[in-house]
């Protein structure tokens, strides 16, 4: 891999691009086609979050896909080991087989599909995101022999890793907020939550908001419950990472 350093043009436009994106869609659409330009035949891209489970999109056909998460997702997939628990990047697909021996029949079911739909050789790149649970990665596909990807790797790594990164980080803080979109939190269950981010108890948060202790309760206990959170400060993390108030 020739490193981070290797920095062009194109890479900066899609950098600068990605950052002005506001929907899912078009970044999925912008990321594919610069991947594509780079030699990629397929590009996939999964979340895993950590509340909500999972979030997959993928060029591939709908065979491989419907493949993939019948048979493989999770538990014949080394690759969601793997990147659940690495940050290195994860070689496969049927150019690797000599590197996975007990690689189990649903995966080389679905590498033997993906090699049909242009998919020989592989990487997935591990992305973890920061105070979160959330991790997930995204996997390039090419029809490359072992050795044409390697060569292919060891010349674009570096702006395969830059764009991954950037796509992934784009489309996770997308989702979360089509997410947090969802929860539906009204304007006083964020105002309580604000203040109780800000160091204020049930009774200090009732005293500002001019309201009665157990009103603040009730405000708390719907937070709770629409945030799928256990407790007030478990709430509290999660409407900061869903953006829903900054504290």
């Amino acid at each position: 891999m020739t490193g981070f350093a290797a920095l062009d043009n194109s890479l900066l436009d899609f950098v600068e691009t990605m950052n002005d994106v506001d929907a899912i869609d078009t970044a999925w659409e912008k990321t594919v086609r610069y991947m594509r330009s780079l030699g990629a035949s397929h590009v996939g891209n999964l979340l895993d979050l950590n509340d909500s489970g999972l979030f997959h999109l993928n060029t591939s056909s709908r065979r491989v896909i419907e493949i993939y998460r019948e048979y493989v997702y999770p538990d014949h997939d080394p690759k969601r080991t793997h990147c659940q628990n690495n940050v290195t990047p994860y070689f496969f697909g049927q150019e690797f087989w000599d590197q996975e021996p007990n690689l189990s029949d649903p995966r080389r079911w679905c590498d033997e599909e993906l090699v049909d739909a242009g998919g020989r050789a592989l990487v997935a790149i591990p992305i973890h995101m920061p105070h979160s649970k959330d991790w997930g990665h995204v996997s390039i596909a090419t029809d490359f022999c072992r050795e044409e990807f390697v060569s292919f790797y060891n010349d674009r790594g570096g702006k395969l890793h830059v764009a991954a990164i950037t796509a992934f980080n784009r489309i996770y803080n997308l989702a979360k907020n089509e997410e947090a979109k969802s929860i539906g939190l009204t304007d006083r269950e964020r105002e309580v939550l604000l203040w109780l981010g800000r160091g204020l108890l049930a009774d200090r948060i009732a005293e500002r908001l001019n309201i009665k202790t157990i009103t603040v309760s009730f405000h708390l206990a719907n937070a709770r419950r629409k945030l799928n959170a256990r407790t007030s400060a478990q709430a509290l993390v999660k409407s900061v990472q869903f953006g829903l108030i900054d504290p």
